[in-house]
């Protein structure tokens, strides 16, 4: 065998040689350096990737996230408010025909009017802003769920060179292995 490239003792003092045969060290060497540079080009992919991830999960639980939101909001406010303003005319002409304007039938009954028009206000932006927060968490969620899969995309092209060369271990035994004859001869 031509060219060693590791040696070491395991447990149970047996030596193990991996070995290769020298015409494929330059083809080895070759394909690892092919593996580092593509390993070096998926990190740099990885690295360029990440912010924009961490950038789209914060803009997902950021409350103004949607410019449109707002907007929503005081569009169904005003239409709230509309349909309050036609009530309250209601029981104006609604007392001013029975001859009992500013009497008390007409300002409790504008009183409920009023406790029923902050009641649908209320149930109307909880709704639309607790629904938008739901929507920004399941996104935040699928992008976190997500994050893993296109941080392997960028690792991808590797699995072509491990399938070529096997196992990492397989030459790259590490030298300063301790074995136990080693250690028995450290004690006695």
């Amino acid at each position: 065998m031509a060219g060693s490239l590791s040696k070491s003792e395991g447990q149970g003092n047996q030596a193990s040689d991996q070995s290769v045969w020298g015409a494929q060290s330059p083809y080895l060497q070759d394909l690892f350096a092919q593996g580092q540079n593509a390993l070096g080009v998926a990190q740099e992919q990885n690295n360029q990737l990440m912010p924009q991830v961490t950038s789209a999960y914060e803009n997902a639980l950021n409350p103004q996230g949607n410019p449109y939101l707002d907007q929503m909001a005081q569009s169904g406010l005003g239409q709230l408010q509309q349909n309050f303003g036609q009530t309250l005319s209601q029981i104006r002409d609604g007392a001013v025909n029975t001859g009992s304007l500013g009497g008390a039938r007409q300002g409790v009954a504008e009183g409920i009017a009023a406790r029923d028009m902050g009641t649908q206000a209320t149930n109307f932006t909880s709704a639309l802003y607790g629904n938008n927060y739901q929507q920004d968490q399941n996104r935040a969620l699928t992008a976190v769920n997500m994050a893993p899969q296109v941080a392997n995309q960028a690792f991808s092209p590797l699995s072509g060179y491990q399938q070529v060369l096997g196992s990492p271990t397989v030459l790259g035994q590490s030298r300063g292995t301790t074995s136990s004859k080693s250690k028995a001869g450290a004690y006695g």
